[in-house]
């Protein structure tokens, strides 16, 4: 019996063997199956993509399926005769396949021409213009003024013509006395040009005469408003008033009291040309309100046109040094040429040119003069831009 039941258990450990085997088996050949599955409908998805390309490929009923046919040109070419008789044709229709479809060709009014479509084509957006630098103001540095004037005009009309022709706003003082200063005056007013009374004033050297019309040091008030007045008279249209010689007199502070008491009455400016160091112009222009300017360059003391061009260098150089000068010089054929040849130029550096009037402007907003008396009238008097 013991032997009987060992020889079972051998058995049974045989059968179990078998069976893991089978199974391991039919797992692997599961595997198989399913890799086969889908080999297979990988070949039967490619039949169908290459069927559905040579359906594709049919030529259509207009297109007939058979050998290449000669073109017109080769036929015509080769006698009748000769040719051999085309072979019967074969279309989709016969093949039992549907008609292809064709897009009808546009309408001639819808077809549109290159040059119609390029119109029709909407333009490139332009491009954003840079922004602009910021601007530089006047009167500065780096952007210097320049106000010239010229006195002494009055005796002919020639200087005056050349002077109204220069490129730049030039100041024109005229004598009380010379016979063509009120025809020269009216020229230049008529030209927009500032027109000033170059008033004749008492030097300290006697061997100089200033003229049949002057102030002098000797003369009382009344004298000295009577002579004023008839200066004034003879220069009508005048916008205000700059010394002729004068050196003794605008040094003289009981004289020039009683010029600026005048000039602020009749609501003039003054401009000093300062032919002394010891002048009081400016002092007693403040005391009484009046808007006064003082010379910083004489560009003619030398009647030469090398000379002149180095004093307008000059005035230059203090003009980019403080923001502005004033220039003054007088109408000699030597000074117009200079100015002639160097206004251009300057320009071309970056020098901007004012009038007097806007000189005195600038000389008011300055710290050290914006609360003269002289100054806060001016700012007070000055038109205003509309709105």
């Amino acid at each position: 019996m013991p032997a009987l039941f060992a020889g079972r258990g051998a058995w049974h450990a045989h059968a179990a063997e078998n069976a893991g085997k089978v199974v391991r088996r039919r797992r692997k050949l599961s595997r198989i199956e399913r890799i086969e599955r889908r080999l297979l409908a990988g070949v039967w998805l490619a039949l169908a993509g290459f069927a559905l390309f040579a359906w594709r490929s049919l030529p259509t009923d207009a297109d007939p399926v058979g050998p290449h046919l000669p073109t017109a040109t080769a036929s015509a070419q080769r006698p009748a005769a000769a040719s051999a008789p085309a072979p019967a044709l074969v279309t989709r229709t016969e093949l039992g396949l549907p008609p292809a479809r064709i897009a009808p060709p546009p309408p001639a009014a819808d077809r549109t021409s290159p040059v119609q479509e390029a119109r029709d084509r909407p333009a490139a957006r332009p491009a954003m213009p840079a922004k602009a630098p910021a601007r530089v103001p006047e009167g500065t540095p780096e952007r210097p003024a320049v106000a010239l004037l010229l006195d002494d005009f009055g005796h002919a009309l020639d200087p005056i013509a050349r002077t109204l022709a220069l490129p730049a706003p030039v100041a024109m003082a005229f004598l009380p006395y010379p016979a063509r200063t009120a025809e020269g005056a009216a020229l230049a007013r008529a030209a927009g040009r500032e027109v000033l009374l170059h008033l004749p004033m008492q030097p300290r050297d006697p061997g100089v005469d200033p003229g049949p019309v002057v102030l002098r040091v000797d003369m009382d008030a009344p004298a000295l408003l009577r002579t004023l007045d008839a200066a004034l008279a003879a220069v009508p249209g005048t916008v205000g008033v700059n010394n002729h010689m004068g050196s003794l007199f605008t040094a003289d502070r009981r004289g020039m009291e009683v010029v600026m008491e005048a000039l602020a009455g009749r609501g003039l400016w003054f401009v000093d040309s300062r032919t002394t160091p010891d002048s009081v112009a400016a002092e007693a222009a403040g005391r009484f309100g009046v808007p006064v300017a003082v010379r910083d360059v004489f560009i003619d003391n030398e009647q030469d046109v090398a000379a002149v061009l180095a004093r307008l260098d000059e005035a230059e150089r203090v003009a980019r040094r403080l923001g502005a000068a004033l220039a003054i010089g007088h109408p000699h054929p030597a000074t117009l040429a200079a100015l002639e040849r160097w206004i251009p130029q300057a320009r071309r550096r970056g020098v901007v040119f004012w009038t007097v009037a806007r000189y005195i402007a600038w000389r008011c907003s300055l710290p050290a003069f914006s609360r003269s008396a002289a100054c806060v009238r001016h700012i007070a008097e000055r038109p205003r831009r509309p709105g």
